[in-house]
């Protein structure tokens, strides 16, 4: 994630983030130290979470492996939030690489993320934050 002092206020790097979190279970590096708290927090109490996160993703997978399967190349993640490790176009893109995919959200945090320097995206890959 950028520096705290480049986010907007309304970001609160120091309040826990449902998907910041959930990106921290899946490995992933777009969280700060409050989600990371949090994610020790819940696993205290709910042991499985992390693994509960890791089945989702894998679910997600396994969808995006049927949908190439019957010839779907073109795939909508919408209200997708942060990129996490895995996201449907990667997957797609791994398997069938003429796949492509759209990212829409328009959440705060997405857009500052999408700002980034173009750290993996993939060039056939379009995002729009309103």
């Amino acid at each position: 994630m950028p520096d705290h002092a480049q986010l907007p206020q309304d970001l609160a790097p120091d309040r826990p983030s449902g998907a910041r979190v959930y990106d921290y279970f899946l490995g992933g590096s777009c969280n700060f130290a409050s989600d990371r708290e949090l994610a020790r927090r819940l696993l205290s109490v709910a042991p499985d979470v992390r693994l509960n996160a890791l089945a989702n993703r894998a679910c997600l997978h396994r969808v995006i492996r049927i949908c190439l399967a019957t010839g779907v190349r073109q795939l909508l993640d919408v209200g997708c939030g942060l990129p996490a490790i895995g996201t449907p176009h990667e997957v797609a893109q791994q398997l069938v690489p003429r796949a492509r995919g759209l990212r829409c959200n328009s959440t705060i945090a997405s857009r500052i993320v999408d700002a980034r320097p173009a750290r993996a995206w993939s060039t056939s890959t379009a995002t729009r934050s309103s």
